[in-house]
């Protein structure tokens, strides 16, 4: 026997843009350095799929070594069908451009993929941008509240973001020091540890005195003459019950859900069995 049921799928992407407290990011970004670029569409498709288009863009960078880099987009397509109010998906590849718009500068297996800076590390195509709008940032529901400008992207500013990004990956220097002449005095006594020290002795202190306070107050007693002095295993038997009287039902402590969130959590179809 199967039974339909809801698995969700867990994916971590490079990059995301999410709106205010949104389930899904409207935007996103992932990026082939070592990876095969040709895996990047299969990526992108998956997430506007799984998510029924409630991810709008897809931006897909490889930036390997020695090789093109080139940035392609995916998004959602939604057609109307003949005689119905509902919409059939579609997921194109665009590359977006407000100088040519929609240019093809290279193509890989029929993708279209933009360069923008080529093999031997030249910046190309600097004039172009990348073309966003901004509802492309906001879930549906909400882009009512919000103008719908373009938002653009110089393939200039992403070849200068991509050099400070292999600038940062590179190993550090080693740490040398300064060849200034410098003399270090002899640290005083009154050095860290001894600080710590006292400051350790000075909290026992206080804590022994609060732990002093507190017994003197559970013990003290109004001395009592002879006659007024009660039966001590009365005394007892007294609190004892009145213990069991007053003493409140066990409770069962409420189970904690203390698992990370995913980053991004799609639709699935997939059927368990069982």
């Amino acid at each position: 026997m199967k039974i339909l049921a809801h698995v969700p799928l867990k994916r971590s992407p490079d990059g995301q843009c999410l709106f205010a407290d949104a389930e899904l990011p409207n935007v996103v970004f992932e990026v082939a350095y070592s990876q095969d670029p040709k895996q990047l569409p299969k990526l992108a498709k998956g997430y506007i799929h799984h998510s029924w288009g409630d991810i709008k863009a897809v931006l897909c960078f490889t930036i390997a070594k020695s090789k093109e880099s080139t940035v392609s987009v995916w998004e959602p397509a939604f057609y109307p069908e003949a005689g119905s109010d509902e919409v059939t998906m579609e997921i194109e590849q665009v590359a977006k451009s407000q100088v040519c718009p929609y240019l093809s500068i290279n193509r890989i297996d029929q993708l279209t993929v933009l360069v923008f800076r080529t093999a031997d590390g030249t910046p190309i195509n600097q004039d172009y941008e990348l073309v966003l709008d901004l509802h492309d940032f906001i879930p549906d529901p909400d882009c009512d509240r919000y103008p719908n400008p373009p938002i653009s992207i110089p393939y200039s500013k992403l070849y200068e973001s991509l050099l400070e990004a292999e600038r940062r990956s590179k190993p550090r220097r080693k740490f040398s020091h300064s060849k200034r002449g410098v003399k270090r005095s002899r640290l005083s006594s009154d050095s860290v540890e001894s600080v710590a020290e006292e400051d350790r002795k000075q909290w026992n202190a206080k804590d022994r005195a609060t732990r002093d306070k507190r017994d003197a107050e559970d013990w003290d007693y109004l001395e009592l003459n002879d006659e007024q002095t009660p039966n001590v295993e009365q005394i007892l038997d007294d609190e004892h019950r009145l213990n069991d009287e007053q003493r409140p039902a066990k409770r069962s402590q409420q189970g904690r859900a203390c698992t990370k969130p995913p980053i991004v959590e799609l639709d699935s179809n997939e059927a368990a069995a069982s």
